[in-house]
């Protein structure tokens, strides 16, 4: 009886751990944030990344867009 009440109380706070960290950041990036945004060949391809909120880049005003990609952010 007591280990069912505490795996209970275990996946109530897993769960609640899940939805807080789930919630959004509230980050509406804008090309004229970023200082350093390329000019060349990808620059209509990235507006359109920010613009649609696929990319927010590495901190509010970088994008590093010569950096390498990780995984992670392809994921």
């Amino acid at each position: 009886m007591k280990l069912k009440k505490t795996k209970r109380i275990v996946s109530l706070i897993i769960a609640f751990a899940m939805i807080v960290s789930f919630v959004p950041a509230v980050f509406a990036a804008e090309v004229t944030d970023f200082t350093d945004f390329p000019t060349g060949w990808s620059r209509e391809a990235m507006i359109s990344a920010v613009e649609n909120g696929l990319l927010n880049g590495r901190t509010s005003t970088t994008i590093n867009p010569e950096d390498t990609l990780t995984r992670a952010e392809m994921a």
